[in-house]
């Protein structure tokens, strides 16, 4: 509603009414009031003085708006709601719209019905944030907006009563939130948890394993005392234990305690470890009990088997002829079956007192301790020879083995250790020993002399091609001199006799140079880097003549680096591209093609069953000359094997033989592929 505020002087107030108030009454007495829409104070309406004069001598909290500008005051006690660097002191005097933006919509409507409706309003912990302390900070309020009425019965203003409660929300926020957060942790722990509540222990909470545990659904025992939902737990005690830790406050727990509780519709013992403590409220009274269990019921069946199965261990290894120990984690021995104790002659406390430095020998003392230490720090098999001393104090060799057992993390549980009595294996492989070391020494010398032997025969190989080679030479020269000077005189049966026998001189010269460059083979050679691009290109060069005479045509692919003896990479493709020339068919034109991929070979290892997969370069000289029969595929690289009459083709079948040679030279092998007129494929296979 539209109102004018009138007064006469008989309504106005004087000063006096702005004496006190502390802060606030000094800032209002300072204030330039003239050059306000209020005007000085002289002028102010009695409704306003009165008022005013009450808000600045109380203590509680408390606010004017005045006017239609909404002019603010406001006393010493409402001043810290304010806060630092922020709406104080400029609120005083100034316009409600202008100081209160940031709320403005929501409290306008208060305000209008205060002013415009002449109704009061209350709201406790309302969340209305303002701007103070240099930011926008969340506050929570308890306050009263009423109208403060003037002369005329007419609401003027409004006279705000408040008290901050921000400290107090947030106080039961973090104590909704504790709770919150004590219920998530009951209901998401790892174990079973509860929380029972007042003298009769009623189930305020309790997460699925603990209902697991107590054998019951959550309908059959939420709110619900549990020692009715559960009786057969309170006839053992339980009851009373938990009455005194809700009476003194004092934590009780039990470790591997049997309690029968139900197990499918059944009782059944099982052994819980739990804690039972008190619960406190937000006051530190005890309100409850406060209950965490872990059922050990599998670990302690399994370590009463476990126990049984020790007797039963202890009984069968007392008959064995081994002496058998097993020790903890840490290696500390807390076993020996009857052999350990007949043959050293100790007792279970000699033992432990002494460990082994009384049965170890001396010399093995230290060297066994660093094995074992080393396998207890790495959990590997333990194993070594060593001498033990016997009751008698003669020492024995044994051999010492132990494996450790390991639950399904990795973890060790036990070392498990045997010793086995090999002293007469011992002596007897010391014998053999000494036996393989005379065998050695006999085989070195005789290789020495084999190696003296071989260098002699290919000295002699040497000396006997040349000693050879210069009669042949000669019988070739003068066979062909005889030949010019009395060719007209001889008869053609002379002639072709001559004709044999320089052919003959020829192949038996090839077949001792031949012989020389497959002995040469022996000899070593170090290895290195070779283009077999560059060695096929010297190869054709040297075949140049032949490949013109059949119109030949070589096709290769790019070819590899490899690590080799040159010389011998010459040879072995000169032999097989002759081979292909040689061998090629009257009625097509020779071809042949070199291809080249890298392979992977699986190969046994030498001594070991261990099989690995080396890298290759699988390289293959295909031809489409006449062939051979397939059963011939190994015996064309034995040393002067001919598969054709020389009558066919000329050569003294050594070639093929080098090929191999040169290959496992290199580690390689080669092996040959064909069939009856239709070519023969060389697969080379070469370290890559």
């Amino acid at each position: 509603m539209e109102q004018t505020v009138k007064t006469s002087s008989s309504d106005r107030c004087e000063n006096i009414f702005l004496s006190g108030g502390g802060e606030m009454g000094k800032l209002i007495r300072a204030f330039d009031w003239e050059n306000s829409a209020l005007g000085a104070p002289e002028t102010w309406p009695r409704s306003l003085c009165a008022s005013l004069s009450i808000v600045l001598n109380s203590r509680f909290p408390m606010f004017i708006w005045w006017g239609e500008d909404l002019i603010q005051f406001y006393n010493d006690a409402y001043r810290p709601s304010l806060g630092n660097k922020g709406k104080h002191p400029t609120a005083l005097g100034q316009r409600g719209e202008d100081c209160w933006t940031e709320i403005w919509p929501t409290i306008k409507p208060l305000i209008d019905k205060a002013m415009r409706q002449g109704e009061a309003t209350w709201h406790e912990n309302q969340y209305i944030p303002i701007y103070r302390n240099g930011r926008l900070e969340d506050v929570y309020w308890t306050f009263s907006y009423s109208p403060i009425m003037d002369e005329s019965a007419i609401p003027a203003g409004v006279l705000v009563t408040c008290t901050e409660t921000t400290e107090t929300i947030f106080a039961r926020k973090k104590i909704e939130q504790s709770e919150s957060n004590l219920r998530s942790m009951i209901i998401n722990a790892p174990v079973a948890m509860c929380i029972l509540t007042g003298p009769s222990f009623i189930v305020e909470l309790a997460n699925k394993r603990m209902y697991e545990l107590w054998g019951r659904t959550e309908n059959e025992l939420i709110n619900k005392p549990i020692f009715e939902g559960l009786p057969e737990a309170g006839k053992q005690g339980l009851q009373q234990v938990m009455r005194n830790v809700y009476t003194t406050g004092e934590t009780f727990s039990a470790n591997e305690l049997p309690v029968t509780l139900p197990r499918n519709g059944k009782p059944a013992i099982t052994y819980l470890n739990f804690i039972y403590a008190a619960f406190r409220n937000g006051e530190g009274s005890i309100t409850g009990v406060t209950a965490v269990a872990t059922d050990v019921t599998e670990h302690v069946v399994a370590r009463m088997k476990l126990e049984q199965t020790n007797e039963e261990f202890k009984f069968v290894t007392d008959f064995m002829p081994q002496m058998i120990w097993v020790t903890k984690p840490d290696g500390y021995h807390e076993f020996y079956n009857k052999r350990w104790y007949d043959y050293t002659g100790l007792s279970y406390e000699q033992t432990k007192d002494t460990g082994w430095n009384n049965v170890v020998h001396p010399d093995e003392q230290e060297r066994s301790r660093q094995i074992w230490q080393q396998s207890l720090n790495t959990s590997e098999p333990y194993e070594i020879e060593y001498r033990l001393r016997r009751h008698d104090g003669v020492y024995r060799w044994f051999l010492g083995r132990a494996l450790p057992l390991k639950d399904p993390a990795g973890v060790v549980l036990k070392w498990f250790g045997t010793c086995t009595d090999i002293d007469d294996q011992k002596r007897t492989t010391d014998l053999m020993e000494e036996m393989v070391k005379e065998r050695t020494k006999d085989l070195r010398e005789a290789n020495a002399r084999l190696i003296r032997l071989n260098a002699n025969l290919q000295e002699i190989t040497h000396v006997s091609h040349h000693d050879l080679q210069e009669p042949l030479r000669k019988i070739m020269i003068f066979s062909e001199i005889v030949m010019k000077e009395n060719a007209d005189n001889l008869n053609d049966g002379s002639v072709n006799h001559l004709n044999k026998v320089i052919t003959a001189a020829r192949r038996m010269s090839t077949a001792l140079r031949d012989v020389l460059d497959f002995a040469a083979l022996n000899k070593k050679h170090p290895f290195v880097d070779v283009d077999l691009n560059q060695v096929l290109s010297l190869v054709l060069t040297d075949l140049e003549l032949l490949i013109s005479e059949k119109a030949a045509k070589i096709i290769s692919e790019r070819l590899p680096v490899i690590q080799g003896v040159p010389a011998q990479m010459h040879q072995l493709f000169y032999n097989l591209l002759n081979n292909g020339l040689k061998f090629s068919r009257r009625e097509c034109t020779p071809v042949i093609n070199i291809t080249c991929e890298k392979v992977t070979i699986r190969q046994q290892l030498e001594s070991t069953e261990r099989i690995a997969h080396k890298k290759f370069y699988e390289i293959k000289v295909k031809d489409n000359g006449i062939g051979f029969d397939p059963e011939a595929a190994d015996k064309i690289f034995g040393m002067f094997q001919r598969l054709h009459s020389k009558e066919e083709f000329y050569g003294t079948g050594i070639g093929l033989a080098l090929c191999k040679k040169v290959v496992a030279n290199h580690g390689g092998s080669i092996t040959a592929e064909s069939k009856p007129g239709e070519g023969a494929t060389f697969k080379i296979h070469l370290h890559c």
